[in-house]
């Protein structure tokens, strides 16, 4: 289950950064994963999507989503590939363009 966090902007944090803000407030949580959230775009400052680069102002309420963790181990995933050849020891596929051929971050499906 997403793990919320609903935090008020202090007059003492005028002027930070939405991304430094958050990881000064949410210490389990690196400045890279939570510029990634912000992108991903599981933060909000008064219920808008936003930037990590944002300055904050005094009163502003920001909501962050922690989501669950993804599986460490990649899942099957039934997609549409066109099989060129296939035998016990070689498989051609025509990859459609655009499409990963493994997951990383920012594309965990469809790989």
């Amino acid at each position: 289950m997403p793990e919320w966090f609903e935090l008020e902007v202090q007059p003492n944090e005028v002027g930070e950064r939405l991304d430094r803000f958050l990881t000064a407030r949410i210490a389990q949580l690196s400045r890279s994963a939570v510029q990634r959230l912000i992108l991903e775009g599981e933060v909000s400052v008064d219920k808008n999507p936003t930037k990590p680069r944002l300055k904050l102002r005094s009163g502003q309420r920001v909501v962050l989503r922690l989501p669950d963790p993804r599986p460490p181990v990649p899942q099957a995933q039934d997609l549409d590939l066109k099989f060129l050849y296939r035998d016990d020891d070689l498989v051609v596929v025509n990859k459609p363009p655009n499409m990963a051929v493994h997951p990383a971050p920012g594309c965990f499906d469809g790989t």
